[in-house]
């Protein structure tokens, strides 16, 4: 299991990388302009990861309040990253030219306060290791939770990690030194890998482990993904492609869990 942790773990991080690939000829413009679908096709693959974990909880649980309190302090924790790092949150989507499918600013977007690159690689960092705390608890539940959790925080994190990308460019930094800055907010991942995989083997909380992180997933679907999805559509239209999309991320990642052994 610790091997496909680790294994797991390199995966996310090399979505820093990103930004770089969507700046990379044809498959570049064609990433760029289809990132707000893959934001979708992630909102369907967590839908299927928080089935899969939630019924495990359920299973698990032996205290129904001690359970509730770990549901609700998984989301309660990334809502605290949210109201103390306001500026750390950014719209997933890709470069300027996305940025302003839904306003008028003639391809040129300039935000309404001062961007603060530092808050946004902290607040990052900090959801990174919420990541990898997330990434723990679905292998402690099986191989296969494991899997689609990783491949739906990998779709979720190479959206967010072009956003990224260009925002640090747009502050100033060069190529190397946002990609580099990437780089190491998204090794944070190990600090929330490492934590709780000695949390889970010195006590015996694994089942609020896994509750807390079901808390923060439904956060990130709630808050994030659906809102984004539900604004691409209304601004942008598009609603039977974001269908198709986020269809196409539920069946297979449920194929995936279906397949493979629990």
């Amino acid at each position: 299991m610790y091997l496909e942790i680790l294994l797991s773990g390199v995966v996310i991080v090399l979505t820093s990388l990103s930004g770089k690939l969507v700046m990379w000829g044809t498959l570049g413009r064609y990433l760029q302009k289809h990132l707000k679908y893959l934001v979708t096709l992630a909102l369907g693959v967590f839908s299927v990861t928080l089935y899969l974990m939630f019924g495990e909880v359920l299973e698990l649980s032996t205290s129904w309040w001690q359970t509730s309190i770990a549901l609700a302090l998984g989301a309660v924790a990334l809502e605290a990253v949210h109201r103390l790092l306001p500026d750390a949150h950014h719209h997933h989507g890709a470069d300027r030219g996305e940025c302003c499918e839904t306003c008028d600013c003639n391809k040129t977007h300039t935000h309404s306060r001062k961007i603060n690159p530092k808050r946004i690689l902290l607040g990052d960092a900090l959801h990174n290791i919420g990541d990898g705390v997330a990434i723990v608890s679905a292998y402690l539940i099986s191989l296969e939770a494991g899997l689609v959790l990783t491949a739906g925080i990998f779709l979720h994190e190479f959206v967010q990690e072009t956003s990224e990308f260009f925002i640090l460019k747009e502050v100033g930094y060069s190529t190397k030194k946002a990609l580099l800055s990437n780089l190491l907010v998204q090794s944070s991942i190990f600090i929330g890998i490492i934590l709780t995989i000695i949390v889970s083997n010195t006590t015996t909380y694994t089942p609020l482990i896994i509750a807390f992180s079901v808390g923060a997933l439904a956060y990130i679907i709630l808050r994030d993904l659906l809102p984004h999805t539900l604004e691409r559509i209304k601004h942008g239209g598009g609603l039977t492609k974001h269908l198709l999309a986020y269809t196409i991320g539920f069946i297979i990642m449920l194929a995936i869990a279906s397949l493979l052994p629990g």
